[in-house]
Order: structure tokens, then sequence, then C-alpha cells
């Protein structure tokens, strides 16, 4: 017998099996075909596999989650650990560029700690006073929760930017706020990406557990200065 799996337009699976027609002397006198329904089989392998690559990804981001905690361990340079959890974001989510911004509550604005990725025009324009307004990271450090812009060419509140956007290079952005224990604003870790899109349920759980790192480091940093100065 020969078998085959085929599937048609309506993405139905079929399991085809063709056997030889015998007759009382033995002789081949023609081909049997028989078609059994595979589609509820062929959908449960399609879960499995999904689940395993989904279980595989995690694991992934768990890992190298683990792996900068340990550095972030014995790290006591707010810079250099900020950049350490920047470029792991950047990696679990496969944004293009991204920054690190903290919040002075004596200015009441954002400054840049970290980035990656950004020329220096690009630096000078986020630096800048008439940057906020309307960007992604303004609105998340005003609202406390996450802002994500699919496309900055149709965000309508993004269109003071999209030069800027243009010249830098990102079509889409998130901003997340970092937050202290207590609720308060420390400061906010964004992404970019270079084409139109919306971060998946993974990256933004990924992006979740960094900015709960990053803000818990900040935090430790911050206590431990305050407890030397007094």
């Amino acid at each position: 017998p020969i078998e085959r799996e085929l599937h048609d337009k309506d993405a139905r699976w079929y399991l085809t099996r063709l056997l030889p027609y015998r007759s009382v002397e033995d002789r081949i006198e023609g081909i049997v075909i028989t078609f059994v329904d595979i589609s509820e089989r062929k959908r449960a392998e399609d879960a499995l596999q999904a689940s395993e690559q989904r279980l595989a990804e995690e694991l992934a981001i768990m890992r190298r989650l683990h792996e900068s905690i340990t550095r972030l361990l014995v790290c006591q340079d707010l810079d250099t650990a900020l950049s350490e959890v920047l470029d792991a974001t950047l990696e679990i989510t496969g944004a293009a560029m991204g920054i690190i911004q903290l919040f002075d509550p004596v200015d009441q604005r954002l400054h840049v700690v970290a980035q990656h990725g950004f020329e220096q025009s690009s630096l000078d324009h986020l630096r800048s006073a008439d940057s906020a307004t309307g960007s992604t990271y303004h609105r998340a450090m005003q609202h406390r929760q996450r802002v994500i812009v699919e496309d900055v060419e149709t965000d309508p509140d993004y269109a003071p930017h999209r030069a800027a956007a243009a010249a830098a290079g990102y079509r889409a952005i998130q901003s997340t706020p970092l937050l202290s224990r207590a609720g308060e604003l420390l400061g906010v870790l964004s992404t970019y990406y270079s084409e139109p899109r919306r971060p998946s349920e993974r990256d933004l759980r990924s992006l979740d557990l960094y900015a709960r790192q990053a803000a818990d480091f900040i935090e430790r940093i911050r206590g431990e200065e305050t407890l030397r100065q007094a």
C-alpha cells in the first residue's frame, strides 16, 4: 500500500491509501483508493508543536532573566546595570532600539541613562524639553501605564515626532513605566521597532519581567545611597 497526507482548499487533511485490486487469479486489475479525514489529528499535532515552541521561548526568557539577575546581584553601578537590563530586553523582544529614562522628581522630567541603537541627533531630540509632548514615554510617565504605538505614521498624538522617528529609523514603540513597590514612578523603559507592529503577549510579559527587575535595582541603589548619606 501507498499512503500520502493531503489537504484541500478548506484546510482539511486526508490520509490517502492506494491498494492494488487483485482478481481471484491474483492479477492486478485496478487500484482501490480510500480517503480518511485526519484533520483533527493534524490540528492536535500543530497545537502540540506550537505549545512546545512557546515553552522553549519561555524557558529562554527565564534563562536570560536568571543570567541578568545573577550579574545584577554583584553590580554596584546603576548605568551599567540598566544597560544590562536594556540589552537583555532588546534581545528577548527583538526590538531594534531602546532607552531607559529615570524620573527626576526635582525637575519632573525623564532623563536618558541607558540607550541602544540611537545616533547622537536622536538622543538630542529625546533630551529636548519640547520632545516630551505626545511621546510614548511622556504618556507612560503621566498615566503610570504602558503605552503602545503600533505605527507612528498613523498615531495622531505622535505627529510632532514623525520626522525624528523617520531619521532614527523606527515605526513602532512601546513605553513601560518603571514603578517602585509602592507605586512611585522611577522611570520608563521604551523599545523601538523598525516596522509597524504590536508586541506579542510573550513580549509584553518579558517587558514586565525586565521592568520589574530594573525598578527593583533602582530602588536598591537609591536606598543604599540614602544610607551612605545618612
